[in-house]
């Protein structure tokens, strides 16, 4: 039995502008169906040519193919005709666009009594031959089982396709179109050619498809077809592509190829895009939830409760988008500039993008479409986030739980431990990454737009007029929002308006600012977006535009007149209601299913200790050493006293007037650390950071007696031995530590100089580029973590699932070729490297990756201990001399580097005032000066002995390691009787202390004290929900004095100190940056307005101003750029 099939011949032409042909009109649309005894061509117009021959009719509105001939085709169709075949005419009306009549007539033909098996059409455009159909169909036929769904499409990509005549100019716009097919729609990725006018599709795949609504009618169809059945009808059946000869005749046939083409290609693709709702790669999550939308801050997410209720889930993206937001936070930009409340104006002022998006028309009639793909309007919004680092983000939810109901969409903390899967990775949250849950609603800006799009002005200034209201009614709850884009925030909730995100909320508002957001109306996001919707209908758009601009004006003049006004008479804050009448709250129902596999955020502690430039020692698994601090150990060291703050660390060594002489035996020389940054408030408090007390004891003593077995080591010469540690390095040397030394001084051609390295077989820490390309060609971490990152951008997402996917080709291409792409540039010397553009920055990239990387794994950090023959001081001193300016960027691991290190890496270390040609010559003479000390970083012996096997601890952070020092040496009081507040913990020399301070709220919350515990009279509350046993916290409080009628209300994970002007002071004990710590907040302690003998914290000064004030070599300090 002979196979039916339907085929259409469909002209894409129709609505561009066409050379006049024949009669003038434009290229009439063409179906050709083709079933058992008939093949019928549809056309949009009743004016028709005929072309006939031998009783076969073909009817055509065209002049001849420039392929094939009238006759050479009537031929063909006239060989069908001999096999029943008979050519029947049926009009279209002239409304119909190509995606539109081709739907229209599959959807009748498919459902037929003698429906065809196959359906297809061909662009009847004169570039692809009707011959073209024959191999195609052929193939099929051969496989009768398979023909009612099977998928072809002609391709010009194909290696085996012939494409004539296309420009240049074509080809570019092809190229472009195919790479934002990939990007748009990234389960096309494996279609080489999406646009080619020929594609044949079995019944039964098309009826599985139809049922889904489509969106578009033109240029976007053949894209809407691919991508449904590759989303809804494929189920393993592939997509194949087969060559066709293609003749390109567009510019002889004048085709106007402009803006308003390519808005129409652009438009559809983003509407095809944003009707995808079903998920990042268009797979719903096991736990039906799946991705919704995302903001500046939250990633936010649909699922259905056990209630069967549709609900949103807000998670946070430091917890949540570790991919791109994490990595671009913490690797690429972790020193961006914080932007705070009061420079808000300013900031917007300068953010010049904004005026030429709104200056373009293109650019803003295609934001609303954008807005429609979810996925890439979170990864913008966050991208934003990133650039504007604000600090007031989420500021307002605390307001909106304190005061936000009948306002705020009801929503609630998730307060149970719960887990996720989304996109085949595992997620486990836990209370305080402040997941939140709240009802879904119908955002605004789907309303406004439906109103502009009907043009009814009347429901869209009803519509302003509710907005406003609810602005007016938050104005009154002492509330308001300072984001930019009201239209995105508010929706319906039950026919109620309500306030969606109130992360920008804030209750202290001031007329100038008022003022200023007035001035730049035009520039607000919400106000492009509105401009973007009417420029994609026939609205009156100044009209439309004048009422929200009326609108938003005389909101604010509202606003700045109240608080023009006695604080008695404003409207601002006068719906307050008594405490908690207007708490915020929902219900806590999670998704149906559940996943109890915890996951562990290994990925982003290592990003956020990496961002902060925190290195775990090497080896991870080494433990914590136990204080054995005995008096019988105390050693006498040295420390530079005169030095000042800018002084290197190599300088206090060799200016120290005790090493001017001959050393009677071997010597401890105490480093001491600069600006004490990584001690934060602690050093400051005990006046420097070598004095912080801890068990009756300095740190620094600690240091030293740890180091005490060294005193006896024997160089192979009359030599005496300078041990030089740091105040921040403990550690306690074993007896095959010092044996290890012993030997390594002991060799025949005795080494100078002694230093702790890592492992030269690890390879985790490259020093040369050569090393550096290696690893990064063979590390798993970087493929892996490139992958995830690009996959999390939605415009490349699509080519990441390529078998060769591009980024990739071009990050390869580029190590492989590495010594290429540097000796092509003109100047290639290493002073010229360093000065291609963004190389510093990427240096600086590169090496937090290391430390990530290596955080995941083995760690990067290594003892603090550097061991020097006298006379290789001297010779140092006398060799190698270092510019005061740039002392303060030299240390003792710069001479490891520059044994290490070659010229690229060497350069990328250099002090910012020094030039290249001096540095390069301190390296050869440091070079030159460890060579003839038998110093050797290419002998496996040396290299093995300089590898430290040990329990040490670096004491650089309150927050990692001291915390973790203090927990497991000293005593908690647990040991003295339960304590019902938690855990607290105290120092060993206090340990008979009996009567437990008075810490409340510190269940699951560690709270460290150092100092006597019986000081703290007073009560001690920290703030915060600690009720899962799996989210514990830290507290730290250093040599605390507090009354008995006083008491402190201490933020969590926080270090609080009494300073000695007899003050409180606390700041974060979160990882930092060096420039994130000098920005961060330092809160001082003062009386609460409600209660005199209650102490809050309140934001007193930035890091950096504080530490000026307090620093113990301030006046010795000298300016050289480094922001004293």
């Amino acid at each position: 039995m002979r196979r039916s099939f339907t085929f259409s011949v469909a002209k894409i032409f129709s609505t561009l502008r066409v050379k006049a042909v024949n009669s003038g009109s434009s290229a009439s649309l063409w179906s050709a169906a083709y079933s058992g005894s008939r093949l019928m061509f549809f056309s949009r117009d009743s004016t028709v040519e005929f072309f006939t021959a031998e009783g076969y009719s073909l009817f055509c509105t065209r002049s001849n193919p420039i392929n094939i001939s009238p006759e050479e085709e009537g031929k063909y169709l006239k060989n069908l005709e001999t096999e029943q075949i008979r050519v029947t005419y049926l009009p279209v009306s002239d409304d119909f666009a190509k995606g539109t009549f081709i739907k229209s007539a599959f959807s009748n033909l498919a459902v037929q009594k003698d429906a065809p098996e196959l359906l297809g059409f061909m662009d009847y455009s004169y570039k692809i031959s009707i011959l073209e159909i024959i191999p195609m169909l052929d193939e099929i036929l051969d496989q009768p089982e398979k023909i009612t769904r099977a998928v072809e499409i002609g391709s010009r990509q194909h290696d085996l396709s012939e494409v004539i005549n296309k420009s240049e100019a074509l080809q570019l716009r092809s190229m472009m179109l195919n790479m934002l097919v990939k990007s748009l729609f990234p389960l096309l990725y494996k279609v080489q050619d999406t646009q080619t006018g020929l594609k044949i599709i079995g019944r039964d795949m098309w009826q599985d498809i139809d049922k889904f609504p489509w969106v578009t009618t033109g240029y976007g169809f053949d894209i809407e077809l691919l991508q449904k059945i590759v989303r809804y009808g494929a189920k393993g059946v592939p997509i194949k592509e087969k060559p066709v000869s293609f003749f390109d005749n567009t510019e002889t046939l004048g085709i106007n190829s402009g803006e308003k083409i390519i808005w129409n290609v652009f438009s559809e693709l983003l509407k095809v895009r944003g009707a995808i709702t079903d998920g990042r790669n268009g797979n719903r999550g096991n736990h039906d939830l799946h991705f919704f939308s995302g903001g500046a801050d939250r990633m936010i997410f649909e699922f259905t409760d056990v209630k069967g209720s549709e609900r949103i889930m807000k998670i946070p993206n430091d917890n949540f988008d570790l991919d791109y937001y994490m990595h671009m936070k913490y690797l690429l930009m972790p020193d961006r500039k914080i932007m705070r409340q009061n420079e808000h104006g300013n900031r917007l002022a300068e953010r010049n993008v904004l005026n030429a998006l709104s200056s373009n028309s293109l650019i803003t009639r295609t934001i609303p479409l954008l807005r429609t793909w979810p996925e890439f309007n979170s990864f913008m919004l966050r991208t934003i986030a990133l650039i504007e680092n604000k600090d007031y983000k989420s500021i307002g939810y605390p307001l909106a739980f304190d005061r936000g109901a009948g306002l705020v969409i009801p929503m609630a903390r998730q307060t149970a431990a719960f887990s996720i899967k989304y996109n085949a990775k595992k997620y486990h949250f836990l209370p305080e990454d402040n997941v939140l849950l709240a009802e879904k609603a119908d955002v605004v800006r789907n309303r406004l737009n439906k109103l502009i799009v009907n043009d009814d002005f009347d429901g869209y200034q009803e519509l302003l007029e509710q907005m406003v209201d609810l602005m007016k009614a938050l104005w009154r709850r002492g509330l308001f929002d300072m984001d930019t884009n009201i239209i995105a925030d508010l929706g319906f909730y039950r026919d109620k308006l309500y306030l969606l995100d109130p992360g920008e909320l804030i209750n202290n508002p001031d007329s100038e600012m008022l003022r200023y957001i007035g001035r730049r109306l035009n520039y607000r996001t919400d106000y492009i977006e509105l401009k973007g919707m009417l420029m994609n209908t026939d609205a009156d758009q100044a009209k439309y535009r004048r009422a929200y601009l009326s609108k938003m004006t005389e909101l604010l003049k509202y606003m700045r007149a109240d608080l023009q006004k006695a604080e008695t008479d404003r409207e601002f804050a006068s719906d307050l209601g008594k405490p908690g009448q207007y708490a915020l709250s929902g219900s806590q129902t999670l998704p149906r299913k559940k996943d109890t596999l915890n996951y562990k955020n290994s990925v982003q502690h290592a990003l956020f200790l990496a961002g902060a430039g925190v290195q775990k020692k090497y080896p991870i698994n080494y433990m914590m050493p136990k204080l054995t601090y005995l008096r019988e150990n105390n050693v006498e060291y040295f420390v530079n006293k005169n030095r000042n703050l800018n002084d290197s660390q190599v300088q206090q060594v060799l200016q120290s007037e005790e090493l001017q002489k001959p050393l009677a035996q071997n010597t401890f020389f105490a480093m001491q650390g600069g600006r004490g940054y990584r001690t934060k408030l602690l050093g400051l408090a005990a006046g420097g950071k070598e004095n912080i007390f801890f068990d009756g004891e300095t740190l620094m003593q600690h240091v030293f007696a740890g180091l005490a077995p060294l005193r006896d080591l024997q160089s192979a010469s009359d030599d005496r031995l300078v041990i030089i540690s740091a105040d921040d390095n403990l550690m306690y040397m074993q007896p095959h530590n010092v044996e290890q030394i012993d030997k390594y001084f002991a060799r025949p051609e005795s080494p100078g100089f002694f230093f702790y390295d890592l492992p030269e077989e690890d390879n985790i820490m490259p020093n040369t580029l050569e090393d550096m390309v290696e690893y990064f060609q063979h590390s798993k971490i970087f493929w892996d973590d490139f992958r995830a990152f690009c996959r999390s951008i939605p415009p490349i997402a699509g080519y990441m699932q390529q078998k060769k996917n591009l980024p990739e080709v071009i990050v390869r291409s580029v190590l492989n070729n590495y010594e290429t792409l540097l000796n092509s540039k003109k100047d290639a010397s290493i002073e010229g490297i360093r000065k291609l553009p963004f190389m510093n920055e990427a240096y600086n990239i590169i090496k937090r990756f290391i430390i990530y990387s290596a955080n995941r794994k083995t760690g990067l950090k290594t003892p603090y201990l550097f061991i020097a023959k006298q006379s290789f001081l001297n010779d140092l001193r006398q060799r190698v001399d270092i510019p005061n300016y740039a002392g303060a960027e030299i240390n003792w691991f710069t001479l490891r580097n520059a044994l290490k290190y070659d010229n690229y890496f060497w350069q990328m270390i250099k002090p910012k005032l020094m030039s290249s040609a001096d540095w390069q010559a301190m390296r050869t003479k440091l070079q030159d000066l460890a060579k003839d000390h038998n110093v050797d970083v290419h002998d496996a012996e040396q290299n093995d002995s300089r590898v430290f096997r040990g329990q040490w601890a670096p004491l650089d952070g309150p927050w990692y390691n001291i915390v973790k020092l203090i927990k497991r040496n000293g005593v908690t009081y647990d040991e003295h009787g339960k304590n019902e507040n938690g855990s607290i913990f105290i120092e060993n020399m206090y340990s008979d202390v009996n009567i437990p301070p008075k810490i409340d709220n510190c269940e699951n919350n560690d709270a460290i004290v150092i100092g006597d515990p019986a000081q703290i009279k007073g009560s001690i509350i920290i703030e915060g929900d600690f009720r899962s046993k799996q989210s514990k916290r830290k507290n730290v409080f250093y040599q605390i004095y507090l009354p008995a009628d006083k008491t402190l209300v201490v933020p969590k994970n926080h270090l609080l100190v009494r300073m000695p002007d007899k003050e409180y002071y606390s700041m974060t004990m979160q990882p930092l940056s060096k420039y994130n710590l000098g920005q961060a907040m330092v809160f001082k302690y003062e009386p609460s307005p409600e209660d005199p003998d209650k102490y809050i914290a309140k934001p007193y000064k930035l890091y950096d101003e504080f530490f000026k004030i307090w620093h113990p070599l301030r006046d010795k300090t000298r300016d050289f750029g480094l922001g004293i």
